[in-house]
Parts: structure tokens; sequence; C-alpha cells
């Protein structure tokens, strides 16, 4: 009998990782479905109608997952990266053309993880445990196995595992090659082509595992390597109905979207108050009714107060006034540029910098919702991202040069992902001259809630690439107005 484990320390970590990857990627279908974690002997996954069943092995690689979280959140997350691809189309590809289930194993675990850590940035390092402890326990194995080998064929599936455990920060790498192989050209090849399914779409699957297998046509012949216990045979899904739209709306959610890139993780910063600018003060002024949160109401007829007057003038004397739900405070995210390009002047402002005119804005932005109850998250970011340990808008008063001595002078937009995924329900304004390296993968939610607010000269086509809405700021003095087009007040509350 199959010894089956409910821990109570572990799985409510497990279950929260998961709930957290399919709310984002299926945030229709995921809030029917409920995931239950369990870990067993039998290390198989499957799903069930209203629920989607996770079974872990209890030890992988000679570690006991109940004393290991990290290790476990990553062989989690591993599995639920398969939800995101068209596990049955790369099936018929890899039966019609006869292709080793180990080869497809392993493409399927490269572009799974790549695109895994693209979206979200906090499980890059769960992973990478999972593949050192399988650097540990198994990369003096495949090395072996490599130099041993006489022929191409015989090398490539340790081959193939050697670039997916080397450098475990990654989840493949072609950089270099094991001390001894054989036909080096060939095995480099050959470890490149597995390399660029880190960038390659879910929906493409079958046809780049299609082309893969006419350009290495002898891997038809060559045997399984020994992969480690626990990661293996994960790939067989039977969804009930539930499970099955759970599938296809994260697969359309996400079929598109390419992984691969790195995302630089989001510094943390104390820094002392600093009054804001008298512009932003006055300008706050301005903004302040597009965030107020006021009560609602309405008025019936129903058995209530008695009016005389409006008796006397023949209007229905009898009211009553039901009291309205009171809207949520307004919350926003709010991100400031300051790398090199914001140096530039602003047309039209008398030479003051790009970064003179967004940091008034974001001030100002800033000042308006915190004086309707609300509250801001600021980050100010350039090659790289800060922000402060309580996550406030303090870092809206810090100087340009302070800045860039943090984040450095360029422009990169990849520190949004992290963000996205801590603030799921936020609406997000940058403030930017729009120039610099987008998200490698945006969900389509988290384009929606993320506005520009574009200083001129700007590229406010660049920032399509992960913003619903882009408004270019001419004059301070239009602010109120952007806003209005930028953030409709239903989406700050």
């Amino acid at each position: 009998m199959k010894n089956t484990i409910k821990h109570p320390s572990i799985l409510p970590t497990l279950e929260s990782a998961a709930n957290q990857i399919l709310a984002a990627v299926a945030p229709n279908t995921s809030r029917l479905v409920r995931v239950e974690v369990i870990i067993s002997d039998g290390a198989e996954t499957a799903y069930t109608d209203g629920t989607v069943r996770i079974t872990m092995p209890t030890t992988f690689c000679g570690v006991t997952l109940a004393d290991e979280v990290k290790l476990a959140v990553g062989l989690l997350v591993h599995e639920v990266g398969h939800f995101l691809q068209p596990l049955e189309a790369v099936t018929q590809v890899e039966e019609a053309q006869q292709i080793p289930r180990w080869l497809t194993n392993v493409v399927l675990d490269v572009q799974g993880e790549s695109l895994l850590q693209s979206l979200f940035p906090t499980f890059k390092r769960p992973l990478a445990e999972v593949r050192r402890t399988v650097q540990k326990a198994m990369l003096s194995a495949y090395v072996d196995e490599i130099a041993k080998a006489t022929s191409f064929a015989e090398a490539a599936g340790p081959l193939a595992l050697w670039g997916r455990f080397v450098k475990p920060m990654l989840p493949f790498c072609a950089d270099s090659l094991p001390p001894r192989v054989h036909e080096p050209r060939t095995c480099q090849r050959f470890l490149s082509a597995l390399d660029r399914f880190r960038t390659c779409p879910a929906r493409e699957l079958p046809q780049w595992l299609h082309g893969l297998i006419a350009d290495f046509p002898e891997l038809c012949q060559a045997r399984s390597p020994r992969f480690p216990e626990g990661m293996d045979g994960l790939h067989s899904h039977a969804p009930g109905a539930l499970g099955g739209a759970l599938r296809r709306e994260a697969g359309t959610q996400t079929g598109g979207l390419v992984g691969g890139g790195d995302n630089a993780e989001i510094q943390v910063r104390p820094v002392s108050p600093v009054p804001p600018q008298p512009d932003a003060v006055h300008l706050a002024r301005t903004l302040r009714t597009r965030f107020q949160a006021a009560h609602g109401g309405v008025e019936v007829l129903a058995p209530g107060r008695f009016e005389r007057r409006a008796a006397a003038r023949g209007e229905l004397p009898l009211r009553m006034a039901l009291p309205g739900k009171e809207r949520p405070a307004p919350k926003l995210v709010l991100c400031l540029d300051a790398s090199g390009s914001m140096n530039a002047p602003c047309p039209g402002t008398d030479n003051r910098a790009k970064w003179a005119i967004a940091q008034v804005a974001a001030q100002a932005v800033a000042l308006s919702v915190r004086s309707s109850g609300g509250s801001v998250v600021a980050v100010v970011f350039a090659d790289g991202a800060w922000m402060t340990p309580n996550g406030d808008d303090l870092p809206l008063g810090v100087t340009q040069e302070r800045n860039r001595a943090w984040v450095g002078s360029g422009t990169c937009f990849r520190f949004l992902t992290e963000l996205w995924r801590r603030y799921p329900d936020h609406p997000f304004l940058v403030l930017t001259d729009g120039s610099g390296n987008p998200p490698d993968a945006v969900l389509s939610a988290d384009r929606k809630r993320t506005h520009a607010l574009i200083i001129p000269r700007g590229e406010a086509d660049q920032a399509k690439a992960w913003s619903g809405r882009q408004v270019v700021l001419a004059d301070l003095r239009h602010l109120a107005s952007v806003m209005a087009m930028l953030i409709p007040r239903r989406s700050v509350g």
C-alpha cells in the first residue's frame, strides 16, 4: 500500500504556491478549482473535477521533502509548469516522429521552468534549489557517462541532463561542454538547440520539438538517461471537466509568452522623509477628487419619515434612505524612472529635466491618494529598482543623483514582474520616457492594470509592451486631465 502523508507544516505552503500561480494564469477558472497537494510514495499527478490534485514524492535525491520547504516548493512549481503546456499536442508529435520520451521531458522542463521564472520571480530560488540538489547527487555520474560514450547518440541523454543541472540558477546552460566529450561540435550544437527552448512559446512546443528531432534524427534510437528519482514520469495527465477548463484558460493566457529572462530583485533601502515640492502640493489639490472614496446612498419609496413640505407640494411623503456601501480606499503602485535619459530637457518647460517634471507629478499623485485615505507603494527604477522596507512613498523625495547611484543609469522594466506578483490587486502608474528593456513575459491582466505616463520626448509605443494605456504629459498643468484619461476613477479603489 502506498504511503500518503498530510504533513501539516509544509502542505499549506505548497498549496499556497500552486494557487498563486493558477490565480494569475487562469483567474476565472481558478475561482472554481481547489488545489490539493499530497505527499506520497506514488508520485503521480492527476486531476479530478473540482480539485487539482498534485501528488509529490516523499523524498527527492535522498532528501525528505517535508524537511526542506524550498526544495518542495521548487518541485511543486516545476510540476505546475506543465499545466501551461499543450501536452496532448506534444505527445502526438512525440509518437508520430518516434521522439524518445526522455528528450520530450527535457524540452518540457526547460521551457516550463524558464516561463515560470519569468512570470514569478519569487520561485527562481526554489527552482534553483531543485537543480542544485540534483547537481550534488548526479552531476558527476552524468560527466562519467558522457566521457564513456563512443557516439553522439550515446552521449546525448546524459549530456542533456548535464546542461540542465550544471548551473543551478539557470533552467539550462549551453555555455560550455563537459571535460571529455565525443563529437564536441555536434554536442555543442545539441546543447544550443536545447537552450533555445528557454524562449519557446508554449503553443509552439510541438513545432519546435519536431524541428529538434529533424536536426538530430539519430536521437530516435538514443537510450534514456537516468533521471533524478521523483522528476520523471510526471507528464501523464487526465483532467476532469474543471481541470481541463483550467488548462485551457492557462494555455490561452500564457501560450504566446516567452520566458528566459532574468528579473533582478528589487532592492530595499530605508530613507528619511523629504518634504514634497511646492508645485506638487499645488497640483495635488487638482487631483484630489479623482481619488476620493465617498459613501454611497439611495432613497427608496417606503415607510420612513413623513416630510410635511413634500406632502404640501403633492410629492409622495413616505421615503426611506438606504446607506450605500463605502468605496474602498484607493491604492496605487507608483514607479518613477530615474534613468540617465530622464536628464534630458522636457520640451516647453524652460529646459527643466524630464526627471524634475516626473518627480513633481509623482509626488502630486501620491499626495492626492494619501489625502483621500489611500496608500501608495513607490518604486524608483533605472537598471534596477528600489523601494523602502514599508513599501511607502518616501522614495519619491530622493534626488535623481542618489537614485542613480543605487540603481544605475540605464532603463529596464523587468522589475515590474516582481511587483505585479507582490501587488496583484493594485493598479500601476509608471512615469517614464518609455524606452527600456521590457519584461519577458507579461500577462494580459497585468498589462491592463498598468498605465504609462510618458514624459516627452518619450517613446510611448515602446511602453505598449507592458502597459495597457499610454498618455503623454506635455504640461504639468494638464496633470489632472491626463490622469482622468489614464486611470478611470473606478480602477483605483
